[in-house]
């Protein structure tokens, strides 16, 4: 991989160029796969939408909580309201995951009929 071998190289021969090229390379690369990331996890939450047990095996890879069936933090804090109960938590985040769409549909604006502002 281009990226080990410029970082051998740096390490053995650390010169300014040679550190400057690894550290642009090693930037790119992390850049990029960052924004493949990104773009994987939001085509399958999209593609998954309906199905909440696909939904959550993807929020527990993007997290890298593991198979661990344990909640990935301990609180969970919504509009100044602190909640630290496992079961608390699952139902606010079940809340949040099964309102999104109609949440997201009632704040856009309605548009007005452009024949009768003329």
């Amino acid at each position: 991989m281009k990226k080990l071998q410029l970082a051998s190289l740096a390490a053995k021969n650390p010169s300014e160029t040679l550190i400057a090229k690894y550290k642009a390379y090693r930037n790119l690369y992390n850049k990029t796969l960052r924004a493949g990331k990104r773009k994987y996890f939001e085509t399958q939450l999209t593609k998954n939408i309906s199905n909440l047990k696909r939904t959550w095996e993807l929020i527990r890879a993007a997290t890298n909580s593991g198979g661990s069936k344990n909640a990935p933090f301990s609180k969970l804090i919504i509009d100044g309201i602190t909640y630290s109960d496992s079961y608390q938590i699952a139902c606010k985040l079940n809340e949040f995951f099964t309102t999104m769409q109609s949440n997201i549909a009632n704040n856009i604006p309605h548009c007005e009929d452009a024949t009768s502002s003329s």
